[in-house]
């Protein structure tokens, strides 16, 4: 019996963790970083707060863990430079409509509130793109220019599109998006400046 026990903390342990991140992206959404406490979580996790920090160390390490299972660049190995731009926004486009987009515009607005977390969370778009772009880009010396400029393009259609909710931006066809935004991103991913 006891070679089971073992196991089976395991797999409790597994799914409390699992009830910890439901409760956290649930509470991170709704409040922000700076708004939602480690007692709020646990209480919707239906744990003690300790646990959490047994799990993730820390509310900041938590926060991280759930934007990282809801975030990411998508993948386009496969897409031809020249049309690079277009499909960044094509796709982008699908995953943000296709999936539940509260703890990304979470991650958006600890983004947008300073301090320290939201200095990590900048640089760790920046150097999340900088990784998924690195061999995409143009090869010359305005690449961080050219990712300031994509970031700018990115966040822009998202907080116009998402939460702002700007017309006709807000409702406009994805495709239609994608004719409009793609040649600029394009530009901005591989054409002079």
């Amino acid at each position: 019996m006891r070679e089971k026990e073992p196991g089976l903390r395991a797999r409790q342990a597994a799914r409390t963790r699992e009830r910890i991140l439901a409760a956290a992206k649930e509470r991170f959404a709704e409040g922000g970083y700076e708004g939602t406490t480690v007692r709020a979580i646990a209480a919707s996790a239906g744990v003690d707060p300790a646990a959490i920090i047994r799990h993730f160390n820390s509310k900041e390490q938590l926060f991280f863990e759930v934007l990282d299972r809801d975030s990411g660049w998508p993948i386009l190995n496969d897409t031809p430079d020249d049309h690079l731009g277009e499909q960044v926004i094509r796709v982008w486009l699908q995953d943000w409509e296709g999936r539940d987009r509260e703890p990304l515009l979470a991650l958006l607005r600890v983004a947008c509130s300073g301090g320290e977390i939201a200095e990590r969370v900048r640089h760790a778009f920046a150097d999340s793109a900088l990784d998924y772009l690195e061999t995409r880009i143009a090869p010359d010396e305005f690449r961080e220019e050219r990712l300031a400029l994509v970031a700018i393009d990115i966040v822009g259609l998202v907080i116009n599109r998402y939460v702002l909710l700007l017309e006709p931006l807000a409702s406009m066809p994805a495709e239609r998006v994608v004719e409009l935004l793609g040649p600029r991103l394009q530009q901005h991913l591989r054409g002079p400046l």
